[in-house]
């Protein structure tokens, strides 16, 4: 009987550690698989791959200019909408994220840009209320599928089924950018942040206090877009 009781409870704690990882959901406007995290608002880093521009050729024969894609800056929105699978998947509103450049650029890596993340819709949404002209918003939802629009961006069936593998996409209204290579250097009082990354993970995250996003977003120097 001692063995059995044993068993049950080690049975609960299983069940109570589990509700701790994030929610695998289902989003009601689409029905597509989404994973919301739980817990406090986190300032969120992360690693943005290197663009090769001259080294990606689209469907009509030409390169492939990354610029302005991932995020895509326009119409005063920042939007994450495809590739950052992992920040897409869990970040929230009223959060902070930054990306750091790749060190394929150079050996130190800089911000990308930093932005504060207003809301978070589903990517129908987006594709039916947001102008197509957004270079990020190039998928339709046709018959209970998301399907592809011919673009110079992603058209690799990889890449099409990462994107759709979340549907949330962040828009901010209160961001920085200073370009997806070069980048701006970190003040020194925050450079420990780098400490945290490995020097060539292409895809990595770390989550800090929200409050030090706020501050990093003051202290950096360059345009402050807030519509």
């Amino acid at each position: 009987m001692g063995c059995v009781s044993t068993s049950r409870n080690r049975a609960k704690r299983t069940r109570r550690v589990r509700t701790k990882t994030p929610e695998h959901l289902v989003c009601d406007v689409c029905g597509q698989p989404i994973s919301r995290g739980l817990g406090p608002q986190r300032f969120r880093v992360y690693i943005r791959p290197y663009d090769r521009p001259s080294t990606i050729i689209n469907p009509h024969g030409e390169p492939a200019d990354y610029t302005n894609y991932s995020p895509h800056i326009g119409n005063e929105r920042l939007t994450l909408a495809n590739c950052a699978i992992f920040i897409r998947q869990v970040a929230k509103k009223g959060e902070w994220v930054m990306a750091l450049t790749s060190t394929e650029y150079g050996p130190v890596r800089k911000v990308s840009f930093i932005a504060h993340i207003d809301d978070v819709i589903c990517r129908r949404t987006y594709a039916e209320s947001y102008d197509k002209a957004r270079l990020d918003n190039h998928y339709n939802w046709d018959e209970g599928r998301f399907v592809n629009i011919p673009n110079g961006y992603h058209f690799d069936p990889k890449e099409i089924e990462q994107d759709q593998s979340c549907c949330r996409v962040l828009l901010s209204r209160k961001f920085k950018a200073f370009g997806p290579n070069t980048g701006q250097e970190l003040p020194a009082q925050r450079r420990e942040i780098l400490k945290h990354f490995r020097a060539k993970h292409a895809i990595n995250q770390r989550v800090f206090d929200n409050e030090i996003g706020a501050i990093l977003f003051d202290e950096l120097d360059g345009p402050t877009y807030h519509f």
